[in-house]
């Protein structure tokens, strides 16, 4: 899988939005094409792409934030205004991801090894964090430690970020509950990603 930034450009083209636009659609109800592109104006630098023959099979977006306020509001849908991302800001210190989808089987652990990648080289200046929120249907206690069958909360474990926060919600039926995940991951230059210690996450 290709990875880059599609950093550069006045707009996405329409081939481009069709193609992230079937990608979120797979997973999550269909996003409007406008709001797509909303988030390019915002912060152009946030879209990651993996490309497999020419063609987008995978995308991961981000916005800056700074960390303080990603800490204090805890979930997605207060962090991202419900997915507007209005709350952007370009001098943040920390990077939180809004969407992340791909239509292939692996795609989207191959995009993000390859995000972090580049981001641990320096690709954003005045970076030292990335946040990432998730809500998992259940947790269970092994080592003292949360850990989930989760796919998201695997991937996350997998890419080296750890739990900030975890929060209980209550459903319609008391007896149902969700568990939103506030995660974190450090930004390493490629000296210091050689010295980490591979702790158990979870």
């Amino acid at each position: 899988m290709k990875i880059r930034n599609l950093f550069g450009k006045k707009e996405l083209t329409e081939k481009e939005l069709e193609e992230l636009s079937r990608i979120e659609s797979i997973s999550k109800d269909e996003v409007n094409k406008d709001i797509l592109e909303s988030w390019y104006k915002i912060h152009s630098e946030g879209y990651w792409v993996g490309e497999q023959n020419g063609e987008i099979v995978a995308y991961a977006y981000f916005i800056r934030l700074n960390a303080r306020d990603i800490i204090t509001k805890k979930r997605w849908e207060l962090i991202t205004e419900n997915g507007v991302c209005k709350t952007h800001k370009k001098d943040g210190n920390a990077l939180f991801l809004a969407t992340l989808g791909s239509k292939t089987f692996s795609g989207e652990s191959s995009l993000m090894r390859g995000i972090f990648k580049e981001i641990d080289k320096g690709f954003y200046e005045k970076i030292y964090g990335i946040y990432a929120c998730s809500r998992v249907p259940s947790l269970n206690k092994k080592n003292n430690l949360p850990y989930s069958e989760d796919s998201m909360i695997k991937l996350f474990k997998k890419n080296k970020f750890m739990i900030v926060n975890i929060e209980e919600e209550k459903l319609n039926n008391d007896s149902i509950k969700n568990f939103n995940i506030l995660v974190k991951r450090g930004v390493y230059g490629d000296d210091r990603l050689k010295l980490i210690w591979r702790r158990t996450w979870c």
